[in-house]
């Protein structure tokens, strides 16, 4: 596959910036071009344009045929939209079955023609079973939100944010189109205001599951570490309980944070413990500055290829230098003891299926063996809890292990009771009032 390696000014090439199944860009290079390219790829106020492409109905069609069909699918996506693309444009997996294109002196006429083009060629594609030979009953399309710098935002960030306002709009008004930012319904900033209010700012129904973490909180305050894996169905309520303990945790005292992770990291090596150190940047500066201070080298060469928000001058930086496991798993624990020194954390971790078993060894070290104040809430659908002969994810295989160790719990959730549904749907929709019988 011809892949576009072209690369911006301020952002290392390595392999690190490349996606393990579609050979395209990763989110690590979208986040660096954010962080260090954005100058040199917009100098001189030239026009960039963002796209941010998805397909539309993958899911089904992946859990229907089967995940190998679903790695043919997205390879094939890839190769078709790079030959849309010139030698300066960037494709970026962004995650799934997402996509982003950067597209540098490109303003809103010429990539709105491009991305037409694009989508016809979707619509039209067919695919075809390496194995056997014949076609697949696979039909997809792309919905697609486009946004332009400088009218549509002035940073990476406000232009993702105003194309994920227009791809809503194209999945809003039947998917299998374009819509560029500025041509919006009237309505559509009030409905998307709407759906900020999910999900509910008060959780309903789950008394049980708020003592369980506050439980948790409590026990790890206390220095004890431990895992809890919540479960159900998808549109249960999981992310609602994992959104909770970032309320609940600070009131005990202890530094939460929460990430969620997709089908593509559960391949990439420590990407679930990058995730984490991410958001622990976000959330918590100067505990993550702690980490980066100390850092030695096995740890920078981590933290510039897991945050791709992280610098380091060239003078920390030995471009041939990769550590040894022996050496990477050293720096990794010091780096958490050093996290933990004073403090307590709680890691809520949402599709904890898609956890990568370098990251969930990594965890079990540090409640086990390290026995650092540091607990997990985790959560995954109850579907991909495997039967006794599949072949599970690496998320669950992992979790599974567990079962037997006195620090694991698992918590099924079930079904809200129909007058916790009336009450959940008067605080979602306060002017709705909900039936009585349904």
């Amino acid at each position: 596959m011809a892949v576009h390696q072209q690369s911006v000014p301020g952002v290392t090439d390595e392999l690190v910036f490349a996606d393990d199944l579609t050979g395209l860009r990763n989110r690590r290079f979208l986040y660096r071009v954010f962080s260090e390219g954005w100058e040199e790829i917009t100098r001189g106020e030239r026009s960039l344009s963002l796209a941010i492409v998805d397909l539309d109905y993958f899911k089904q069609d992946n859990d229907t045929h089967g995940h190998l069909t679903g790695d043919l699918v997205l390879s094939e996506t890839a190769a078709l939209i790079e030959r849309f693309l010139d030698d300066e444009d960037h494709a970026i997996r962004y995650g799934g079955d997402e996509f982003v294109l950067l597209l540098p002196n490109r303003g809103k006429t010429d990539t709105s023609v491009i991305l037409e083009s694009l989508r016809r060629a979707m619509a039209d594609k067919e695919f075809v079973s390496k194995e056997e030979g014949q076609p697949l009953e696979v039909v997809l399309s792309f919905s697609m939100g486009v946004a332009t710098y400088p009218e549509d935002g002035s940073s990476g960030e406000a232009l993702m944010t105003a194309a994920d306002k227009a791809l809503y709009a194209s999945k809003r008004a039947g998917r299998n189109r374009v819509t560029l930012s500025g041509e919006l319904p009237p309505d559509l900033e009030d409905e998307i205001d709407r759906y900020r209010t999910f999900p509910s700012k008060s959780v309903v129904g789950r008394q049980d599951l708020i003592e369980t973490l506050v439980g948790v909180c409590e026990l790890v305050g206390m220095g004890t570490g431990t895992w809890t894996a919540l479960s159900g169905p998808a549109g249960i309520g999981k992310s609602r309980i994992l959104h909770e303990g970032l309320r609940l945790g600070p009131e005990a005292g202890v530094s939460c944070v929460l990430t969620g992770l997709s089908e593509d990291l559960a391949a990439q090596p420590h990407a679930g413990i990058g995730r984490l150190l991410s958001e622990i940047r976000s959330r918590q500066p100067k505990a993550f500055d702690a980490i980066v201070e100390d850092a030695d080298s096995a740890r920078r060469w981590f933290l510039r290829a897991q945050v791709p928000e992280v610098s380091f001058s060239d003078e920390e930086i030995d471009e041939s230098y990769s550590p040894s496991p022996h050496a990477l798993r050293d720096s990794m624990l010091e780096c958490f003891r050093t996290l933990c020194a004073g403090q307590q954390w709680l890691f809520l971790i949402d599709d904890v299926a898609h956890l990568d078993p370098h990251s969930a060894e990594l965890l079990r070290v540090l409640i086990e063996e390290e026995k650092l104040p540091l607990a997990v809430v985790s959560a995954h659908r109850s579907e991909e809890d495997p039967d006794s002969d599949a072949e599970p994810a690496p998320g669950m295989a992992f979790l599974r292990s567990l079962d037997r160790l006195p620090w694991f719990d698992r918590r099924p959730l079930e079904p809200l009771s129909k007058d916790s549904v009336v009450l959940l749907i008067s605080v979602l929709l306060p002017n709705h009032h909900a039936p009585t019988e349904f």
